[in-house]
């Protein structure tokens, strides 16, 4: 039974990127300085070190194949910490723009063209999640784990978890203007130590993902420009 449900995606998938190449689009991602994790930081309970976020900047992407998403850094300061100090932050669910770790917006660009002013409507996006861990002047535990990707235009709160190339990502399918795709974000980040090198906060957008339903399992598949991916998860009884 296994061998014949990997056959199976297999197939789909193939099918999945020979059906989205034909069909490329493109789309612009513009990341918003607006929450509170971009204006003031988010600080350990001590006060003594702050992480912030730096949105990145815009970026016209196609999710044929596949599509990396830059939505910017993240970076650790010592404000007066002297002592190991621990993070415990916590966005909430659903969280307000202020609260999200991430805001960011998504439109089609009907043209195609790199660079092109002209958009579709704008479908608004929050990543929610927790900032954990502890962070002193020479080690740090600190770690983003996101366990939300909202689309709030379209009304999905995203929380699929999913493996591309190695790393974990939490995220789901949804529509563009209309255009179906699959969005996510990095699952965890770990944070440097403070006035160490910035953290990435990292995404991906590709074709949507094909769930085949079967009793006890689901499976996902992703395309990519470096193949299949394939993730089994078999349901406890």
């Amino acid at each position: 039974m296994k061998k014949s449900l990997l056959t199976l995606l297999a197939a789909a998938a193939m099918g999945v990127v020979a059906a989205g190449a034909s069909n490329a689009q493109l789309f612009r991602f513009t990341y918003l300085g607006d929450t509170d994790f971009t204006t003031a930081g988010i600080s350990t309970t001590g006060g003594g070190y702050t992480a912030s976020f730096t949105p990145g900047a815009p970026e016209d992407v196609s999710p044929v194949p596949f599509s990396n998403l830059t939505l910017g850094l993240v970076g650790v300061s010592n404000t007066g910490g002297t002592t190991t100090e621990a993070f415990n932050y916590n966005s909430g669910s659903p969280a307000t723009t202020a609260s999200a770790l991430v805001h960011f917006e998504a439109q089609q660009v009907p043209s195609g063209i790199v660079g092109d002013p002209t958009g579709g409507q704008l479908v608004d996006f929050i990543v929610e999640g927790t900032l954990s861990g502890t962070e002193d002047i020479a080690t740090s535990t600190a770690l983003i784990t996101d366990f939300v990707l909202r689309d709030r235009t379209n009304g999905l709160a995203l929380s699929s978890v999913f493996v591309v190339n190695g790393n974990n990502y939490v995220g789901g399918n949804t529509s563009i203007n209309g255009i179906p795709v699959f969005i996510g974000v990095r699952r965890t980040i770990p944070l440097s130590v403070p006035g160490g090198n910035t953290s990435s906060y990292e995404g991906v957008l590709t074709a949507p993902l094909q769930v085949v339903p079967e009793p006890g399992t689901y499976a996902m598949l992703a395309g990519s420009g470096f193949g299949i991916l394939l993730l089994l998860k078999r349901r406890r009884a």
